[in-house]
């Protein structure tokens, strides 16, 4: 016979079993949620982006303008430079340089002038990923946390702007890596004995100098700071930061003579347009919305069982951040992805906290793990918006790209062109290298573009590179005018080759 004692903790256990089961049921729900998610999209991601790491022509966005830029750099130029009516000529210098010294020190190292700029996105694509895991670990600190790590980390990697844009000569990437560093600095220190959490101002700082709109990170930081530690605390934070930050910028005004400001706030306000939020943040939502509801509940529930993580904080200025410079004229896909990492920063972080058996966690993890299976389904196949920019590019376009820069470098004189790396391939010059940033200055009375009239009007290009349907963003009525009036269609490719009249 069995003892009394025995019989009742086998029947106390039988007991718990049940319960035990369904406290474990959304944490195995939202594992086969990550493992399917992960299974299906990663043996597609890794050989695109293998790809299209060695492909040797520019992708649409800025990639040929921060490589020709960079150029410019590596030869002892300043990409900061007044563009006055009389200079016949456009530098743009777009964002902060530290990204474009970073692509300068590449270019002779690298199979094509694309692959260093690559290959640092991507590093720093891994890097923003495994930042963002540590974040989440770094939440609770208890080994049940792998599992919001590995979450966040699928979560992340699968975003499909993240994909597109980590093969990308593009500073967005590497700058939020930056950012999610000094986050994780702060998530680590900031209950020490002595203020350690100042060490994260130096990524922070590089962040912003990598690319001028990485604010939301900083902001999140000053503000878990502020509520944790106390006015003090966070006003001590921002004034350090604020020295460390505009020491370089003023430096930077100074030896630029006042184009450094020019180039990179003045000549960035532009129109803001509520269709390009409407646009972006529909194109986020179609794919994308039961993380972005799942980040929001655990959101609250971290909130509200005041779990010390910075990742609340951090979604709450991603959310504030992200629309603002998602609708300037010329933004692109690029600026959800910081919207992204916190999303899947948060989710991770919510299944941490519950899984250490925090009550109001706990009851979040239900709706989380039925959301992340909503969100294998809405994220199984990635929106039609995107098919074009994860597809690795034919061999027949590979051969006509082939030729038009052959017919390029072959031709004398000079080149105007929409996408300014054909004529550098070409070993060209591009004395315009920004058609999007000329077009939106010009609207706005900010830059006088009589002078590309006038170069037109005199024939001054021996060829002119457009795509079939030139976009207004980017061509104003009147050079699109002036190029009909001058030049003729010679032709159709991929690209179509304008000639000027004799």
């Amino acid at each position: 016979m069995s003892h009394p004692a025995t019989a009742r903790r086998a029947a106390a256990r039988s007991a718990d079993m049940p319960r035990a089961l369904l406290r474990a049921a959304p944490f195995v729900i939202a594992a086969l949620a990550v493992t399917v998610t992960a299974l299906h999209r990663l043996p597609a991601i890794l050989p695109f982006q293998w790809a299209m790491l060695r492909w040797p022509f520019p992708m649409q966005g800025s990639e040929s303008l921060i490589v020709w830029e960079a150029h410019l750099l590596a030869e002892g130029k300043s990409i900061y430079v007044a563009n006055t009516p009389d200079q016949h000529g456009f530098i743009s210098g777009p964002y902060t340089p530290l990204y474009f010294v970073a692509v300068a020190a590449t270019l002779k190292l690298t199979p094509t002038i694309y692959t260093g700029g690559r290959v640092i996105a991507f590093c720093a694509w891994l890097l923003l990923i495994a930042t963002v895991a540590a974040l989440t670990l770094a939440a609770t600190r208890r080994r049940s946390a792998w599992l919001g790590a590995l979450v966040a980390a699928v979560s992340l990697a699968v975003f499909s702007p993240g994909v597109i844009w980590a093969v990308r000569v593009k500073p967005t990437i590497p700058a939020l890596a930056l950012a999610a560093f000094g986050l994780l600095v702060v998530q680590l220190t900031w209950n020490a004995s002595r203020p350690y959490y100042l060490w994260a101002l130096p990524f922070f700082i590089a962040g912003y100098f990598t690319k001028q709109t990485t604010l939301a990170a900083a902001s999140a930081a000053m503000l878990f700071l502020l509520v944790r530690l106390g006015p003090r605390a966070g006003l001590r934070f921002v004034g350090v930061g604020a020295l460390g930050g505009a020491a370089p910028f003023a430096l930077l005004t100074l030896a630029t003579r006042g184009e450094f400001l020019r180039h990179i706030v003045t000549d960035r306000r532009l129109a803001w347009q509520f269709q390009l939020v409407r646009n972006f943040g529909g194109l986020f939502l179609r794919d994308y919305w039961p993380l972005l509801v799942a980040a929001l509940v655990a959101a609250v529930a971290l909130a509200w069982a005041r779990v010390p993580t910075i990742a609340p904080y951090y979604l709450l200025t991603a959310l504030v951040i992200t629309p603002v410079t998602i609708g300037v004229e010329g933004a692109d896909h690029d600026h959800l992805i910081e919207l992204a990492a916190a999303a899947a920063l948060v989710v991770g972080a919510g299944l941490a906290a519950a899984l250490t058996g925090r009550a109001l966690p706990v009851l979040a993890a239900w709706p989380v793990a039925a959301l992340l299976v909503a969100q294998v389904v809405t994220g199984w196949t990635p929106d039609r918006w995107y098919a074009g920019e994860l597809t690795v590019p034919s061999p027949q376009v590979r051969l006509q790209l082939e030729r038009i820069v052959t017919n390029i470098r072959g031709t004398p004189g000079d080149v105007l062109a929409e996408e300014v790396g054909l004529p550098l391939l070409a070993g060209k010059p591009v004395p315009y290298d920004d058609p999007q940033a000329m077009a939106a200055l010009a609207r706005v009375g900010r830059w006088d573009e009589q002078q590309l009239l006038d170069d037109l009007n005199q024939r001054r290009f021996s060829l002119v590179v457009l795509p079939a349907n030139p976009r207004d963003e980017l061509w104003t009525p009147e050079v699109l005018a002036a190029i009909h009036a001058n030049y003729t269609l010679k032709f159709r490719d991929v690209w179509f080759t304008w000639e000027a009249k004799r």
